[in-house]
């Protein structure tokens, strides 16, 4: 496919059952369908798919920004698609483009400390970086409320992680970071959602992410949440470990990351 046409995209919902994921990509000029941009997996709808589904629009110009846009065919479609959720994170939600990067860098601290390999820091940066990309497609008024949420919008929050999952599942190069997105919020004691892993149930980057996500949702102002300094963010951490966290993944946080040198930003580079 050539670079310079303009183009869309929709995800298909028929007769119950939706295409987790499955977008054509339209000249949005002609209503003319160039190609497929991700493989189709056809289910009966599910929780988590209508979750989805309530998101019909959702790669649709309203939601993405994406209309009208000239294909770049050197970046490639699935790339220009995250482009553009992160994209529009940042202009809806506010810090939150600040936030994922400070998650990814907390995450790739965690991962040297635990001596991975450069192919998985590349895929838990990545998938650091994504955690949140369902967010994009929840009311900007909840997650900028300042005032204490509602029961009613925190159970709209807590959707986020499986709108990621479906977005991310949708284009196979995405698939396993997929997984890694849907469980970070879950908890060490089987708690946590969406589907209330255990221990070591839940993926390795998934509980090095919360980890991460919570340190600095604790220290960077967002919403009526009050910011704390980061000796109490981490005796929170320490607090929550083996309950909400992995101990292991706080003990090296806190013994690697934050305090083997004065200065975290020294550590984090």
């Amino acid at each position: 496919m050539k670079g310079g046409n303009s183009m869309g995209f929709i995800i298909n919902d028929h007769n119950g059952k939706i295409e987790g994921g499955y977008t054509n990509l339209v000249d949005v000029t002609t209503g003319k369908i160039l190609g497929d941009v991700f493989s189709s997996v056809t289910r009966e709808k599910s929780r988590e798919q209508e979750t989805l589904s309530e998101y019909r629009g959702i790669m649709s110009g309203d939601s993405i920004g994406i209309y009208g846009k000239q294909i770049d065919s050197k970046k490639g479609i699935g790339n220009m698609i995250l482009e553009h959720i992160l994209e529009r994170i940042g202009n809806r939600f506010e810090d939150q483009g600040k936030h994922l990067k400070n998650v990814q860098r907390y995450s790739l601290a965690i991962g040297k400390a635990l001596d991975l390999s450069g192919f998985d820091l590349k895929d838990l940066a990545l998938a650091a970086k994504l955690h949140d990309i369902g967010k994009t497609f929840i009311d900007p008024d909840i997650l900028n409320k300042r005032e204490k949420l509602t029961e009613t919008e925190k159970a709209e929050i807590k959707k986020h992680p499986e709108i990621a999952y479906w977005l991310l599942k949708a284009d196979k190069r995405y698939r396993e970071l997929a997984r890694y997105v849907l469980h970070h919020h879950e908890r060490w004691d089987g708690q946590g959602y969406p589907e209330g892993l255990k221990e070591e149930e839940i993926p390795l980057f998934s509980r090095i992410i919360a980890v991460a996500d919570a340190f600095d949702a604790m220290t960077t102002e967002r919403g009526y949440q009050r910011t704390i300094s980061r000796e109490g963010a981490l005796r929170e951490l320490i607090e929550h470990s083996g309950s909400q966290f992995d101990p292991e993944i706080v003990k090296i946080f806190a013994d690697k990351v934050l305090l083997k040198v004065g200065n975290i930003n020294n550590e984090l580079g």
